[in-house]
């Protein structure tokens, strides 16, 4: 009797230890800094802002997320939000029936710059656009977002 748990806890080790070499294996052959183009091509569309990856994209699976780096969206010739890391908690299920249910998201050094024209028109306004189909409006409903910085507002008075 003795030597059933112990192949009990052989079997387990064994399926941990496969199953770790499996993820390790997705992560390091999976390249999705090749899909940089696609994704900033996606967020314009969603958007209508010009988005900038300019850092490394990773896959982190203890928490299930992703990360980017050096991140700036411009709208109308000037720059509207600039991040050092952003980081995106995802949600394990919805991936299997190809959906993307953000969980959380973290902003590290945020800068965000919005101002007025003279024709009383914002930075970040954009033509009106049509929602399409599977579009990234669900983006809304995000269960948490934090940031790392204290933000400061500035209003017209201010001087820069």
């Amino acid at each position: 009797m003795k030597s059933f748990p112990k192949k009990i806890l052989t079997i387990t080790g064994l399926t941990i230890a496969f199953v770790a070499v499996v993820i390790m294996c997705i992560t390091l052959l999976v390249d999705i800094n090749s899909c940089k183009p696609r994704i900033e091509a996606a967020l314009w569309h969603a958007t209508g802002l010009n988005v900038k990856l300019n850092g490394k994209i990773g896959i982190s699976l203890f928490p299930l997320g992703i990360s980017a780096g050096d991140i700036h969206v411009t709208g109308k010739d000037s720059e509207i939000l600039a991040l050092r890391t952003l980081k995106l908690g995802v949600a394990f299920w919805p991936l299997l029936k190809k959906q993307i249910d953000i969980t959380s998201c973290r902003l590290i050094d945020p800068t965000l710059t919005i101002s007025q024209d003279a024709a009383g028109k914002y930075n970040f306004e954009t033509p009106e656009r049509k929602s399409s189909k599977g579009g990234m409006g669900a983006a809304a409903l995000l269960k948490e977002v934090n940031y790392h910085r204290p933000c400061r507002w500035l209003s017209k008075d201010d001087n820069f």
